[in-house]
C-alpha cells in the first residue's frame, strides 16, 4: 500500500473523529419544568386559575437542569394580561443558577385588575434556549383593590324636603348599596346617589358599602340626621 492511498484512507477517519468529537462535547440543551407562581407577600404558591389582590405581587419559578458539567440556567418569563398574543420575547427572568435548583424571578409588582398568563422557557449561559412552556387562560387573577369610601359619615335634611347624598369611593366602585335608609329614599346602586323626599324625622344608621368586582367591599357607617319642619310663624 502506497502513500497515496494511506492518506485517502487517513482523510475520511479524521473527519469522522472530529465530526464525533463535536458531537460528544457539544452544548446540550437545558430544560426546565414544574413552573409555578408564589404570591410575593405570602410566599405561598398561587393554583393555576387563582387570585390574589392587586397589591400582593407575583414571582414565578421552574425548576432548570443541565446535563453539561458547570452550565448554569436561568428561565425567561413572558407575561401579559389577557387576551394577548405572545410572541417569544421575555419580559422577566431570573438569575442563574446550578442544574436540579429552581429558578426564580424578582417580584412582580403594580399589575393592573385582570387575568393574566404567562410563559416560560430555560436558557443556559451559553445562550442555549429550550422550546417555550404555553401560558394558560389564565394562570391568575389580579382582583381589584378594595374601594375605600371618602365621602362624610354624616348628612342631614329636613322632612318632606328634598334631600340628596353623593357616595364617593377610590379604586373604581361599580356598585353601591345602602341598608337603613330613611323612609323615602332611595340609592341608584350603579352611580351611588341617595336622593328622595324623607316623611319621617329621625336619626337613621345606614350602612353604606361600595364594590368594584374585588373579595373586599369598602363600607361606611353613614349618620342621615332627618329634622322635623320647622313650624310657620303664626
Amino acid at each position: 500500500m502506497n502513500i497515496m492511498m494511506l492518506r485517502m484512507m487517513l482523510i475520511p477517519l479524521s473527519l469522522i473523529l472530529s465530526l464525533f468529537l463535536q458531537i460528544a462535547f457539544a452544548n446540550q440543551s437545558p430544560h426546565a419544568t414544574g413552573g409555578n407562581q408564589y404570591r410575593m407577600d405570602t410566599n405561598t404558591a398561587i393554583s393555576e386559575g387563582g387570585t390574589i389582590p392587586q397589591t400582593a405581587g407575583v414571582i414565578f419559578g421552574a425548576t432548570v437542569t443541565d446535563s453539561d458539567a458547570g452550565d448554569t440556567i436561568q428561565i425567561q418569563v413572558e407575561l401579559h394580561k389577557l387576551p394577548a398574543t405572545f410572541t417569544g420575547t421575555p419580559n422577566y427572568s431570573s438569575g442563574f443558577v446550578s442544574s436540579g435548583q429552581q429558578a426564580k424571578t424578582a417580584a412582580i409588582t403594580g399589575l393592573s385588575a385582570g387575568n393574566y398568563g404567562w410563559a416560560y422557557r430555560a436558557v443556559d449561559n451559553h445562550g442555549l434556549a429550550t422550546n417555550w412552556v404555553p401560558a394558560e387562560n389564565p394562570d391568575f387573577i389580579v382582583q381589584p383593590s378594595a374601594p375605600v369610601i371618602t365621602s362624610s359619615n354624616t348628612a342631614s335634611g329636613t322632612i318632606n324636603q328634598s334631600f340628596s347624598y353623593q357616595i364617593t369611593a377610590t379604586n373604581n366602585p361599580t356598585n353601591y348599596s345602602a341598608g337603613g335608609l330613611p323612609t323615602g329614599l332611595n340609592i341608584n346602586t350603579s352611580t351611588g346617589l341617595i336622593s328622595g323626599t324623607p316623611t319621617a324625622s329621625g336619626t337613621y344608621s345606614v350602612t353604606v358599602l361600595a364594590a368594584n368586582g374585588g373579595s373586599t367591599i369598602g363600607s361606611l357607617t353613614l349618620t342621615i340626621t332627618i329634622a322635623a319642619a320647622t313650624p310657620s310663624a303664626p
